[in-house]
């Protein structure tokens, strides 16, 4: 599995290696794993309905800006960064980067659905992942992405988009919904019955889904206000 990340999303989303073996583990709890990812689904579709705000309009906007997002969204998850750490492989992906530019251009509507969409010709598509763990990537990325709008509509709702608020926003948008898929892809992990050291490793785990989240929020941040000044 891999916000940013476990592999997760945003993305972090880091991956333990097919040593690891979790989804041969899934046999063993498949209507633990499954409830859990139904879990995943509701509680971004609550989140999506009944706390971000529908009626802001995105900070600046470009045509073509969902197809542009869900591009990119779907390249960095498709094709991830790979760690090799004490035996283990890790992933990440900067996905991020497109988190963060749907959260200056995209409305909530069209930035969840470009993430979708990408997460599911990524993972599905592109990687073949089995339908258990692409169905659970695909939840995860939808709820932390849901969490990523709330905070940044938080922040930002505070002062000036393309101001500190924009830049604080951005980034701990990224950060939390980097930590969040942290913590889904260890739950998920542990609920398939693995013994795995990415259970004991959850401090060293959620400090690269930080790293790369503020790095790749970074860089989403800087085309932003490239964007911006341009328009």
């Amino acid at each position: 599995m891999g916000h940013g990340r476990l592999e997760l999303t945003t993305i972090l989303h880091t991956v333990a290696d097919s040593r690891l073996g979790w989804l041969a583990a899934v046999s063993r709890g498949p209507a633990r794993v499954g409830l859990f990812i139904v879990g995943i689904a509701a509680a971004a579709a609550v989140l999506f309905t009944t706390v971000v705000d529908h009626s802001l309009t995105p900070p600046v906007g470009f045509l073509g800006a969902a197809v542009v997002v869900a591009l990119i969204f779907t390249a960095t998850e498709a094709y991830p960064i790979h760690l090799h750490f004490r035996q283990h492989a890790h992933s990440f992906s900067l996905s991020d980067v497109a988190l963060v530019l749907g959260l200056f251009t995209l409305t909530p509507s069209q930035q969840i659905g470009a993430q979708i969409v990408g997460a599911v010709v990524a993972v599905g598509l592109l990687r073949r992942q089995r339908l258990i763990k692409a169905a659970f990537n695909v939840s995860q990325f939808a709820l932390t992405c849901t969490v990523a709008i709330v905070v940044f509509q938080a922040i930002t709702s505070r002062g000036e988009a393309f101001g500190v608020a924009g830049w604080a926003g951005g980034l701990a948008a990224a950060v939390v919904g980097g930590l969040l898929g942290v913590v889904l892809v260890s739950l998920v992990i542990r609920l398939a019955g693995v013994e795995s050291r990415v259970l004991y490793e959850l401090r060293l785990l959620s400090g690269v889904a930080i790293g790369s989240s503020v790095m790749a929020a970074s860089v989403g941040l800087i085309t932003i206000q490239l964007l911006h000044y341009d328009v």
